[in-house]
């Protein structure tokens, strides 16, 4: 990865009930529709069970809430967990791991697939062909997903009041999603980062699987005060700090906008002698 690569993801408030995360694909490791514990497990339960932790999770596609058995086409792991039906949705090619593709079950080797239920965009517009979802088009609690051209991800989270599935498109569209699909709804939507509840679900319930975005290692992630540092210079102090040229103070701050002394800047300067 080039220093300047990485750029932290950013929540946007949509309204006072909707949030969209926007994860540019250069900080994503890893996205993927795993399979909770059987017969289903809550979100904060498979994070804990977890060796190695997703930054953002959210429910994923529909299940049967008597079996907690996924009822569209699903792979995890390269694994068929469930019938391949030649339904369309969203996955994941092991040639990039950390982009969501659209397609039919039946047409790639998957690594992990989730069929969408319905799918919102298409080549960049809002879809308005539902199909056998037209039946859970009304107004409900949502959750999806979307991509950009360039990889760069879009997860979006509706709470009370809810939302149809066309005003959800709409919101992708203007976000500049390639393609976008819609989740499971109404009591399963949850969205986490790290360990953190970060939307307003209206209960805890055990779900068969979930979408986890698993991100790249933040070089600036050291410095308490890495949120005081300006968009603009984050390459720059990116940098300086891997380098080794400026580390944080014994505080483990950087400091942004305090004044540099002449001793700091004397240390500045050795340290670029001596990489010389």
């Amino acid at each position: 990865m080039a220093l300047t690569d990485y750029k932290p993801f950013q929540t946007v408030k949509i309204n006072s009930y909707t949030q969209l995360d926007i994860v540019p694909h250069s900080s994503i490791e890893a996205v993927a529709f795993e399979k909770c514990a059987d017969p289903k497990e809550t979100l904060g339960g498979y994070y804990s069970s977890k060796e190695k932790k997703p930054q953002i999770m959210i429910n994923g596609g529909l299940f049967n809430m008597s079996t907690g058995h996924n009822v569209m086409s699903f792979v995890c792991d390269g694994k068929e967990q469930n019938y391949q039906n030649g339904f369309t949705g969203m996955g994941v090619l092991g040639s990039d791991p950390a982009k969501l593709v659209y397609g039919t079950d039946k047409a790639r080797k998957w690594k992990y697939f989730m069929t969408a239920y319905p799918m919102l965009v298409i080549n960049g517009k809002a879809n308005t062909v539902y199909g056998n979802a037209s039946n859970l088009n009304y107004l409900t609690l949502r959750s999806a997903v979307g991509v950009r051209e360039d990889g760069t991800l879009l997860i979006l989270t509706v709470d009370k009041p809810g939302m149809k599935f066309a005003e959800m498109a709409k919101i992708f569209v203007e976000y500049d999603a390639q393609y976008a699909m819609n989740l499971d709804g109404g009591g399963s939507v949850r969205k986490m980062h790290e360990n953190k509840v970060v939307n307003t679900p209206i209960e805890n319930r055990p779900v068969d699987n979930v979408f986890c975005v698993y991100l790249k290692e933040d070089p600036l992630a050291k410095l308490a005060d890495q949120n005081e540092i300006a968009s603009w210079a984050r390459p720059y102090v990116e940098k300086m700090v891997v380098s080794g040229i400026m580390q944080g103070d014994a505080n483990g701050k950087f400091r942004p906008k305090a004044a540099v002394t002449r001793e700091e800047l004397a240390a500045v300067i050795a340290r670029v002698l001596n990489k010389g």
